[in-house]
Order: C-alpha cells, then structure tokens, then sequence
C-alpha cells in the first residue's frame, strides 16, 4: 500500500512540475498520461485498503474466538474504513484527452494563460494527493 501512495506523490510532483513549465498548453498527451496513471494507482490504493482492513477483521475474529469476521464489525470501525478509503481517493482526475490544434486566434482578446480556477484546483488536489 505504502508503494501505491508514494508513487501517486511523487507522479503528481512531476505532473505539477509540468503543467507548470508548459504555461500556454496545460493539458498535454504527457500530463494526461500522468494523471491516467494516478488515477490508477489510486484505484489499487483504494482496493488494497478495503483488503487490508478485510485482513485486520479476519485476525481479529480468530484471535478473539468468533465464528465470523462480521462480528467484530462495528459502526466506529466501519466509519473509519471508509473514511480512510475517501481520503485516498482525493486525487486529480484526467480531464480529457488533450487535442493538438494548428488553428491560431488572430483575437487579441483571448489570453494563451492558464485560467485560475483550474490551477487552483489542481495545486489544492496536488498538495493533498495520495
């Protein structure tokens, strides 16, 4: 589990460091993939985390003399699983797959920037990722 967490750390460091090197083209084929990839870890992370407390239930019940697993469930230990499971779902999601375009605007009007709504999503994603 600790492998699946670091690796999504440290792809989004990397991804954070390249979207903001590109400051005119943020979603490109390569930030794109790196995001796919966490999405993936993270969707092992989360499944390794509903096993690992599958596995804690099962000892527990044998060390304590139950027929069944489900017994030693309670709503604390419930509630703490799944919130434990939501923090490590919080991650940035692929938008879309970027699309490379020769079209130019000749307006002045439109900016070649990175909105801020965005940035700041994906920086607030970035620092809590994993």
């Amino acid at each position: 589990m600790c492998f699946f967490g670091l690796l999504g750390v440290i792809l989004m460091i990397i991804e954070n460091e390249i979207t903001f090197k590109h400051d005119h083209d943020k979603d490109t084929y390569f930030s794109w993939f790196i995001r796919f990839i966490i999405t993936i870890t993270t969707v092992v992370l989360v499944i390794l985390v509903f096993y690992y407390h599958h596995l804690d239930f099962c000892l527990y019940s044998v060390n304590n003399c139950l027929d069944h697993w489900r017994v030693g469930l309670t709503s604390t230990k419930i509630f703490l699983m799944f919130f434990e499971a939501f923090i490590c779902m919080i991650h940035p999601i692929p938008r879309y797959i970027p699309f490379i375009s020769d079209f130019q605007h000749d307006n002045s009007t439109i900016s070649d920037s990175i909105s801020p709504s965005n940035t700041a999503i994906d920086v607030a994603l970035g620092v809590s990722s994993e």
